[in-house]
């Protein structure tokens, strides 16, 4: 059964390529503020930590920044 966990938290993991903006949690960060209404780019994946899932986002006009996966959602498709 772990396996089967394991596999589900596998595939909600962002990889690097990956389109992003802020989530609504991100938007009501205050050091977020400067990312809002922009689309990034995830180019890095921390695993050093589970925890502390950390990704790098390149965002468009802004530059890159480490940050938190809640503050941050895939752009859907549409």
């Amino acid at each position: 059964m772990r396996w089967f966990v394991d596999a589900l938290a596998e595939g909600d993991r962002m990889k690097v390529g990956d389109l992003v903006e802020l989530s609504s949690k991100g938007k009501r960060i205050q050091w977020c503020q400067k990312f809002k209404q922009r689309t990034g780019i995830v180019v890095d994946v921390s695993t050093q930590d589970k925890r502390l899932y950390t990704i790098q986002v390149m965002w468009m006009g802004k530059g890159s920044q480490w940050m938190h996966r809640d503050y941050v959602k895939t752009v859907s498709k549409g």
